[in-house]
This record gives structure tokens, C-alpha cells and sequence, in this order.
């Protein structure tokens, strides 16, 4: 009377999950068995708690096999997918200048707040859309992100998608120039006669150099 091993099939688990920088924790990272089994097998699956990052392929899940001399096991490897986090938040600060004549805006001083997660590249002026600034007057003027600095975000984040629907443009205020008139401070000696001195003018401090 010959007693063979019996067939069973594991076939590992496959899974999905959207980028947080945690591992996977999900309850049914389990393989399923296939195939009567009057024993508990003895096996592993791949160990997925240092997988954190979206990655092209994914991560595969194999099945390791323990000591199962009662059966003929066939074994199915799985996948772990994390898909990249889209619900991320990019908000371009508003800034301000006072009244200088001229639609130009220091990005230097432009600050964008980026969610928890997001790392920033170092921005230049070409990250910055301007073309709100449709002015020198004073008033508030849209200011964003250009489609460079959209992608220069996206590359240095490659666990999220960042498109425009991710932005909020900023508001860029110009207000108005402080500027201080002088009356001049005259004498004259007494000669029935008006003043009639070039000094008298007054002296105006702060005007732009493009008023």
C-alpha cells in the first residue's frame, strides 16, 4: 500500500497599497493554500517590512519552503504594488514688495509650504510663475509654481504624483510706497517782498526710481 505525498499548491498573496512611508500591514498578507492538507505546512513568505518606496516592478513575494515531506508543493509567487501618493498638498506662500514702479518679484523670498512628506528642491526663478503679475500697480496678483518647477518637485518626490491640481497658487500683494515730503525750513530778511529763493521746494524722501 504506497501512501505518495500530496500535491498543494501555495500561491502568495498580492497586494496593493498607496505610499505612506510605512511597510505594508494589511491583514491578508497571507498566502492561500491550494490542495488537501491533513498538516499544517511548514513555510514563510517574503519579508516585506523594509518595502516602503513606489517602485516600478513592484516587490515580489515568494514563498519559502520549510520541511514538508507528506506533500508535492507547488508554489505561486505574489506581488506587493505601492502606488504613488497623489493627495499631497504644495501651497505657494504669499508675499509682498512695496510699489517700485515695475511688475519684478524677488524669489528669493518666496516660500512654499509643502505637506508632511514632500521634500523641496532648491527653487530658482524659473520655478515661479509670474504671469499673474499683470501690474506695477498696487493690488494683489496670483503667483504659482511653472511647469519647471512642478517637475523639479515631482522628480525630487518620486513616491508621490504632483500635477497642478496639487498646487495653490500664492497671492503676491504690492502696496503702497512709503514716502515722506519735506517742507523746506526758509529765512529771509524783511524787504516788503514775497520770498522769491529756488530753495523753496520741498524734499521728497523714498520716491521709487521708476514712480
Amino acid at each position: 500500500f504506497h501512501i505518495t505525498a500530496a500535491p498543494v499548491t501555495i500561491i502568495a498573496p498580492t497586494l496593493t497599497k498607496s505610499y505612506d512611508g510605512q511597510s505594508y500591514t494589511g491583514n491578508d498578507n497571507q498566502a492561500k493554500v491550494v490542495g488537501q492538507q491533513a498538516a499544517k505546512l511548514n513555510y514563510s513568505l517574503t519579508d516585506l517590512s523594509q518595502d516602503t518606496n513606489v517602485q516600478t516592478d513592484g516587490y515580489a513575494i515568494t514563498v519559502q519552503l520549510g520541511d514538508n515531506p507528506n506533500y508535492n508543493v507547488k508554489t505561486v509567487a505574489g506581488k506587493l504594488t505601492i502606488t504613488p501618493n497623489t493627495q499631497a498638498t504644495v501651497q505657494v506662500q504669499d508675499s509682498a514688495k512695496f510699489y517700485d514702479g515695475t511688475t519684478q518679484a524677488d524669489t528669493t523670498q518666496f516660500n512654499v509650504k509643502l505637506s508632511t512628506g514632500l521634500v523641496a528642491p532648491k527653487w530658482q526663478a524659473e520655478d515661479f510663475d509670474l504671469s499673474g503679475i499683470t501690474s506695477a500697480n498696487v493690488g494683489s496678483y496670483s503667483i504659482g509654481l511653472s511647469q519647471q518647477g512642478l517637475q523639479k518637485l515631482q522628480q525630487a518626490n518620486p513616491n508621490y504624483t504632483l500635477e497642478s491640481a496639487n498646487v495653490t497658487d500664492g497671492q503676491f500683494h504690492i502696496t503702497a510706497a512709503p514716502v515722506t515730503i519735506i517742507a523746506p525750513t526758509l529765512t529771509k530778511s524783511y524787504d516788503g517782498q514775497s520770498y522769491t529763493g529756488s530753495d523753496n521746494e520741498a524734499k521728497i524722501v523714498g520716491l521709487p526710481a521708476n514712480p
